[in-house]
């Protein structure tokens, strides 16, 4: 047995010194007060001989219990007793003799070897007894450490066999199961696996391998491999390996663990389907794929994500860069719905932005996700779903749109048959009175003159309405009739302004008419162009305060006959002019009640001149400073092309 065990440092216990603590001083005490009296006991037979020789006995007791420290304290007591009580003089301490200095001399080297080798022995035995310690724990941990291994391989959860040389001598029932084997298969086969026999032949170099590095470092790292199994098929499985006793004649022999790897290689395949499932669904979709780590800051981005955003796939994507790809209008508040999702206690989430594409314009994007949070309530990842929903925003919008115009029409047609009815109802009032005025007694001349005046303006009034909305009917069912021919715009100018100029007089509106000649006639439907003229020249007036004036110019310009009416009055706002030669609109319903009028007659200016290929607009400088009609016609040879497509059989056309 070696002089010190083979211990690490820190499974070493040292023992405490004894002079360090009460016990071994008054131990040291104890025995040197004893040697002293024990030689006083013996001075009647010992007389002044051999005074040191009872403290051998403290010295040696003390250095075997306490070690060499206290066996050096007793020698230290022993002399300096030795000395007070048994050297001349007695009960003092005085410079010793030769003799006497020899003897204490001699009695230190004593009490110095005997502490040395008492302290040595001990020592030695107090590591002899913690080696024996340490060895019967280790044992124990074996002996448990076994009893797990072997409730390991009976558990059938890894596969532990025993090889010698290609031969496998020893399994376990989870290796055994892998192979499709039973232990009385295993055992009438002699005990015995040929290892290549059991090994495609593409995993036959990997076995090379890590036999390679059996032999050359006593183990071999954990490889991938597939064994045949009974039935023929195979079996994928993690196996590592180490040699465990040696090299024979035999070969290498030594044990190795095999890991069952189906379940994981079904899981993986069961994943890759999932995977390609997603794919599909999204592709199908056209939806991209996104996942970030607060933690990290890492966002990941499927390739649809690019496309979707218009960002180039070089650039690594981070949350700057998709904030930067935002519409500049709803970056704050992406930043703000996106902190909120963040900060508050909800999993998922849905954020809807516009996107400018590099390519494809402004396109609407719905980011759908989920939000993952530790026990704390930290988000540790987010991941979702981007899709393209401009489609359905733009048919949102659409039906935003159409449902406003519907509850416009709507409006209008209830404002329309308002105005129809008191427009119906101040004529007809008139027409009813003077009739029944009439009726009662009998007028005179000059009574009879104005009631039929009174009568007939009326009537030509209701006409003119029904008139209009015969018209609009027309232009809405699609069928106007045109008789085309050639007329003389300036005929037709100043017909309509001798029709007009009685009203203007009697409101005081100057009608001011300069018309320029024309070379050639225009071709196209005379009436329905004096019908147009009519209505602006009335409407102009209609507009203008007392005392106003009307100017209209006729002109040629460029290939076209152009007719401008300018007037001095209420003047259109600029919100309004767009909205100006729909049917039903009237900027004002008060002004209708004002100046009467269904709001037709532009809708019917507007239609006219679309049929004769021309085209009306309105100009003012806002309420208060007047307005300017335009209307342009076209000329030879535009007009006459015009004429006969109008002049067609088709020549019932659809309008609006």
């Amino acid at each position: 047995m070696p002089s010190r065990p083979d211990l690490a440092a820190e499974e070493w216990r040292g023992p405490r010194h004894w002079t360090s603590t009460p016990v071994g001083l008054f131990l040291a005490l104890g025995t040197v007060g004893g040697a002293v009296a024990l030689r006083e006991s013996l001075a009647p037979f010992l007389g002044a001989s051999s005074p040191m020789l009872p403290f051998v006995l403290p010295v040696a007791l003390c250095a075997a219990i306490g070690g060499f420290w206290l066996g050096l304290l007793a020698t230290l007591l022993a002399l300096g007793a030795g000395d007070f009580f048994f050297l001349q003089p007695v009960h003092a301490f005085a410079l010793p003799t030769s003799g006497d200095l020899a003897r204490l001399v001699l009695f230190a080297c004593i009490g110095l070897a005997i502490s040395v080798v008492s302290g040595r022995m001990r020592r030695e035995v107090e590591r002899s007894r913690e080696a024996e310690r340490i060895l019967t724990e280790r044992a124990q941990a074996s002996a448990q450490n076994a009893r797990h291994f072997r409730t390991l391989l009976a558990s059938r959860t890894l596969g532990v066999a025993t090889f010698r040389g290609s031969a496998i001598v020893e399994a376990n029932n989870a290796f055994l199961d892998l192979l499709g084997l039973s232990s009385h298969e295993f055992a009438q086969r002699g005990g015995k696996l040929d290892w290549r026999r059991m090994t495609p032949r593409e995993h036959r170099r990997a076995d090379e391998h890590a036999g390679r590095q059996l032999r050359s470092t006593g183990y071999c790292a954990p490889y991938e491999k597939e064994f045949f199994r009974k039935d023929g098929s195979r079996v994928p499985a993690l196996i590592g390996g180490a040699v465990a006793l040696g090299r024979d004649r035999g070969g290498l022999t030594g044990m190795f663990y095999v890991i069952d790897l189906s379940r994981l290689r079904r899981a993986e395949q069961a994943l890759r389907e999932s995977e390609a499932r997603l794919r599909l669904a999204l592709d199908a979709a056209r939806a991209g794929s996104w996942a970030w780590e607060p933690a990290t800051g890492r966002l990941v981005w499927s390739e649809r994500n690019y496309e979707l955003y218009g960002v180039d796939p070089k650039h690594v994507p981070t949350v700057e860069r998709w904030i930067d790809a935002i519409h500049a209008d709803d970056r704050a508040r992406i930043v703000d719905e996106a902190e909120h999702m963040l900060a508050g206690r909800d999993e998922h989430f849905r954020l809807e932005l516009r996107v400018p594409h590099r390519t494809r314009g402004i396109r609407w994007i719905a980011s759908i996700g989920q939000v993952y949070r530790d026990e704390h309530g930290q988000v540790v990842r987010a991941a979702g779903l981007t899709l393209d929903i401009t489609d359905r925003r733009n048919v949102e919008e659409s039906e935003r749109a159409a449902r406003a115009e519907a509850e416009r029409v709507s409006r209008l047609k209830d404002e329309f048959v308002a105005t129809l009815s008191h427009e119906l109802r101040t004529p007809l009032t008139s027409v009813l009175g003077w009739a029944q005025l009439l009726k009662r007694s009998p007028p005179g001349a000059a009574e009879l003159d104005r009631g039929l005046g009174v009568i007939e303006r009326n009537a030509r009034a209701l006409s003119q309405i029904v008139s209009d909305l015969l018209d609009v009917s027309r232009i809405v069912t699609g069928v106007i009739h045109l008789d085309v021919a050639p007329f003389d715009l300036g005929a037709a100018v100043a017909s309509a302004a001798e029709t007009v100029r009685p009203s203007a007089e009697q409101k005081g509106v100057a009608l001011d008419v300069r018309i320029t000649p024309i070379d050639e006639p225009l071709v196209g439907d005379g009436d329905r162009v004096e019908q147009l003229l009519w209505n602006l020249f009335s409407n102009a007036i209609k507009f203008s305060p007392p005392g106003g004036r009307v100017e209209v110019v006729v002109r040629p310009q460029r290939g076209r006959a152009v007719i401008v009416v300018r007037d001095a009055g209420q003047g259109i706002a600029p919100e309004f002019l767009p909205h100006l030669f729909e049917r039903f609109r009237q900027e004002d319903a008060s002004s209708s009640r004002r100046h009467g009028g269904l709001g037709l007659g532009l809708s019917i200016v507007k239609h006219i001149a679309d049929l004769h290929g021309g085209r009306v607009y309105a100009e003012s400088a806002g309420p208060g400073r007047g307005a300017t009609f335009t209307v342009e016609l076209p000329l030879a040879p535009e007009s006459r092309g015009m004429a006969a497509r109008l002049a067609a059989p088709a020549s019932v056309r659809r309008a609006g």
